[in-house]
C-alpha cells in the first residue's frame, strides 16, 4: 500500500449534513461535551457521540463507530491517568473483565458486518434501523440498571458475590466475599460485543455493572470503567483497521480528541462534588436525552 492509498483509507468520504466551518465547529463542541462526560461518568462517550455523528451530522454508522472508538482510546486514557492518581481504578476487577471484553470487541465488529451485509443486504437505511433499535434497547436497559435502590432496602452482597461459578477473587470493599471469575469473563464478553458493534466503548453499561454487580462506589466505578474501556477500544480499533470497508476517519478522530482532552479534566473535577444518588440521576438524564434523539430519527426514517 503506497501513501496515497493509505490517505484514502484513513480519510474516507463522508456524507454529512454540514460542511466547512459549521461542521468543524460542531465536532469541537461534541468533543468538548463528550470529554466532560468521560471524566464525570467514567464512560467513553461513544453512546452519545455515535448517535450525534449519525443522526445530527449524517455520517454513516460504520465510520461513526470506528472513529468514535479511535477517539475513545485517547479520552479514556486521559481520564484513566487522572483517575489512577486519585486511587479510583480497581485493576483487579478491570483485569478479569478485560479478558472477556477484548474477545467480545472482535465478535462485535464481525456482528456489525453481518447486520450490514447479511441481514440488510448492504442497504444502509435498513442497517441504520437495526443499529438505532439496538442502541435504544441497550440504553433503556442501562436506565433500569441505574435505578437507585430505595432507602428502606438493606444493603446486600453484589450479584457476582452471590452467584456464579468458581474460581473467585476478592476485593477489599467486600472482605472475604469472593466474586466469580467466569461471571466476570462473561460480563466482559457482553460489554465487548456492544463495543465492537455500536462503538460505545462500554462505559454506558460498565458503570451500572460495576455499581450493581461488584458494589463499587460511584468514584471507583467511573475510574475502573475507564481502564476497561481503554483496553476494549484498542482491541476493537485493531480489528476494524483490517477491514476492507473504511471504518475510521483520522481527521474526525483528531478533532474530537483534541476538544475532549479539556473536557475530561472538567468532568473529573465535577464528579468529586456530587453524591452517589446525584451521579445516577444525572447519568439517567443523559441517557434519556440520547434515547429521545435516536428515537426521533428512527421514527422519521420509518415514516
Amino acid at each position: 500500500m503506497d501513501w496515497q492509498q493509505l490517505i484514502r483509507v484513513i480519510t474516507p468520504t463522508m456524507d454529512s449534513s454540514l460542511s466547512g466551518l459549521p461542521f468543524y465547529a460542531a465536532l469541537l463542541a461534541v468533543g468538548l461535551g463528550i470529554g466532560v462526560l468521560t471524566g464525570f461518568f467514567g464512560v467513553g462517550g461513544g453512546f452519545l457521540v455515535v448517535p450525534i455523528l449519525n443522526v445530527l451530522l449524517g455520517i454513516n454508522y460504520e465510520i461513526a463507530v470506528g472513529s468514535s472508538l479511535s477517539f475513545i482510546i485517547g479520552t479514556s486514557f486521559a481520564g484513566l491517568v487522572k483517575q489512577r492518581k486519585l486511587g479510583n481504578v480497581h485493576f483487579r476487577v478491570a483485569g478479569y473483565i478485560i479478558i472477556g471484553s477484548v474477545l467480545g470487541a472482535v465478535l462485535g465488529d464481525s456482528l456489525q458486518m453481518f447486520l450490514l451485509y447479511g441481514l440488510a443486504g448492504g442497504n444502509t437505511e435498513m442497517f441504520t434501523l437495526f443499529m438505532h433499535s439496538i442502541f435504544i434497547v441497550v440504553l433503556i436497559g442501562t436506565i433500569f440498571a441505574m435505578r437507585t435502590p430505595g432507602e428502606s432496602e438493606t444493603p446486600r452482597l453484589p450479584l457476582l458475590a452471590r452467584v456464579g461459578p468458581a474460581p473467585r477473587f476478592q476485593i477489599e470493599e467486600w472482605g472475604s466475599h469472593g466474586f466469580s471469575v467466569p461471571g466476570s469473563f462473561l460480563v466482559g464478553v457482553l460489554i465487548g460485543v456492544f463495543t465492537g458493534l455500536l462503538g460505545i466503548g462500554g462505559g454506558v453499561m460498565l458503570v451500572p455493572v460495576l455499581l450493581g454487580l461488584y458494589g463499587l462506589s460511584h468514584q471507583k466505578a467511573a475510574g475502573t470503567s475507564l481502564a476497561i474501556i481503554f483496553a476494549t477500544s484498542v482491541a476493537a480499533v485493531i480489528k476494524k483497521s483490517f477491514s476492507d470497508v473504511p471504518k475510521i476517519s483520522l481527521p474526525l478522530t483528531i478533532i474530537l480528541l483534541v476538544a475532549s482532552l479539556l473536557g475530561v479534566q472538567v468532568g473529573i473535577f465535577l464528579v468529586r462534588r456530587i453524591s452517589g444518588a446525584g451521579f445516577r440521576r444525572y447519568f439517567i438524564y443523559v441517557l434519556l436525552a440520547t434515547i429521545a434523539m435516536i428515537a426521533f430519527d428512527l421514527v422519521g426514517t420509518l415514516l
